[in-house]
């Protein structure tokens, strides 16, 4: 989490906040139960801070997108490991 853009948040008062849970935010070692209280924490310090109201989402799963190869799945996770991805005359 970016604790600045996070301070940030807290400091505005903003009137909603969306809290959006990624595959970057959970490591091989995360446990659920922890996931859900952090998650739970964040949420109650939000509210805490005067937001009314804050909405917990998911960052989906690209579908298959055989048609513009630049966007699958793949082709971001390997720009996110700093690989080269292939390029694909279409």
């Amino acid at each position: 989490m970016d604790m600045d853009l996070y301070g940030m948040m807290l400091r505005e008062k903003a009137d909603i906040a969306i809290v959006a849970v990624g595959g970057n935010d959970i490591t091989p070692t995360s446990q659920p139960k922890e996931i859900g209280r952090r998650i739970t924490e964040i949420v109650n310090e939000i509210h805490r801070n005067g937001c009314e109201h804050v909405y917990v989402t998911e960052i989906i799963t690209r579908g298959n997108l055989s048609k513009c190869p630049g966007l699958q799945k793949i082709c971001f996770d390997r720009q996110s490991q700093n690989q080269q991805v292939p390029s694909k005359n279409i």
